[in-house]
């Protein structure tokens, strides 16, 4: 089976949400079954969740409620940093009771959700869960597909808030950019290996954190164990012991094909020596790793790879091999 099939894609997903507190950002064209699981996860999950959209229609096919009905927030553009009256964060105290009690918020048509109007939610969240935390300490299920319909943002209301935000879209939000703080995280990890009647000790507890925008180099003489921490960094290999997080998600009791599609979708490789296959053209060999993501078509993957290559100064060697 094809590792990055929709039903490991799926599985992966909802392993995520069941076993993890992480923010997750669950992507795919129409048709492709993202409906599908958010039915599956309501009747099957023991989380306390609701289901959220932003706008009626999307609210009704998702089967929940609005984000502003839910949060009874106003339809005016959130300013952060603005000051607001207590009375304007008052809600009902069984809302309030419902909200401090759940463990996870479904946002269904995500693109159309605003950088301001997520921002709004965090504040709300904040203050009714009395938590400080992005979101107020909840887990987000954010569910859509960029390339369909966007946020509607007036031009006067984007005039005011285009110097709080880069773009409209949910990920500009301060707080989705806050709520990605751990990327990877070893916890004590350790590698072991049996050579003949001898155990090598590759790994002796390791552990290390490294947040979002960090560059880190590792560094050691021959023998160190770099080369194995890379592969545990990479999901080629898995701790002995220990714990590896990446991006909130454990990967040390992972099968081999949920590695592969981890791999796939959040890590991207630099080798030392070229890796270059002689008998494929430049923008071919720039298009393979994509050919192992499905959702990646090839108009799709051709275009990206010649770009990449214009990038860097190639786009007039694009068919040399």
């Amino acid at each position: 089976m094809n590792p990055q099939s929709p039903d490991e894609v799926f599985a992966l997903a909802r392993t995520i949400v069941e076993q993890t507190d992480t923010n997750l950002f669950l992507t795919g064209k129409a048709g492709t079954g993202k409906t599908t699981f958010l039915r599956r996860l309501r009747a099957e999950s023991s989380k306390r969740m609701v289901v959220l959209a932003p706008t009626g229609i999307a609210a009704i096919n998702a089967g929940g409620s609005t984000l502003h009905s839910f949060f009874q927030l106003p339809f005016a553009p959130f300013v952060p940093g603005a000051r607001y009256k207590r009375e304007e964060m008052r809600v009902a105290k069984q809302k309030i009771k419902l909200i401090r009690s759940l463990d996870l918020i479904v946002i269904d048509e995500i693109s159309m959700v605003s950088a301001d109007l997520l921002d709004a939610v965090d504040a709300r969240l904040q203050f009714l869960r009395r938590n400080s935390k992005p979101f107020g300490g909840v887990q987000l299920l954010l569910i859509g597909d960029l390339c369909q319909l966007a946020p509607v943002v007036k031009e006067e209301e984007w005039n005011m808030l285009r110097q709080h935000y880069t773009t409209p879209y949910f990920f500009s939000s301060h707080a989705y950019s806050r709520s990605h703080t751990v990327v990877i995280e070893l916890q004590h990890v350790k590698r072991n290996f049996i050579v003949g009647d001898e155990v090598v000790h590759a790994l002796r507890g390791v552990s290390f954190s490294i947040r979002e925008g960090e560059f880190v180099t590792i560094m050691g003489t021959s023998g160190s164990g770099k080369s194995t921490l890379l592969n545990q960094l990479g999901c080629l290999d898995t701790p002995t012991s220990g714990e590896y997080l990446l991006d909130g998600i454990p990967v040390r009791k992972m099968r081999r094909r949920e590695r592969a599609v981890l791999r796939n979708r959040k890590i991207g490789f630099v080798f030392q020596n070229y890796n270059l296959l002689p008998k494929t053209t430049a923008v071919e060999n720039v298009e393979l790793p994509m050919l192992y993501n499905a959702g990646i078509s090839a108009s799709e993957r051709r275009e990206r790879a010649i770009a990449a290559l214009r990038m860097v100064g190639l786009g007039e060697r694009l068919y040399h091999r």
